[in-house]
């Protein structure tokens, strides 16, 4: 899975590869560095994707409190880009 979070000032992204057979294949996670809350503590997005339902689930947490979300959201499958290979 490759995630992107982009503002008009930064961009940051990345990719992850899982196997059918791999911990974390189900939900495909990765984890991308863009502080955006106004605090500069390294805080970080985490996409997942639902292989069953394709809906993708974004979660914003801080360093600071890195245990709680601060924001979530999910995207439907007509406003993602998924690619089969």
């Amino acid at each position: 899975m490759t995630g992107s979070i982009k503002d008009a000032a930064k961009q940051s992204s990345t990719t992850a590869f899982y196997t059918p057979q791999q911990n974390g294949y189900v939900n495909a996670q990765v984890t991308l560095t863009l502080d955006e809350d106004g605090t500069a503590d390294f805080g970080w997005f985490t996409l997942s994707l639902n292989r069953a339902s394709l809906v993708t689930k974004i979660d914003y947490r801080s360093s600071g409190n890195s245990t709680t979300v601060l924001q979530s959201w999910t995207m439907q499958p007509s406003a993602c880009v998924h690619n089969f290979y």
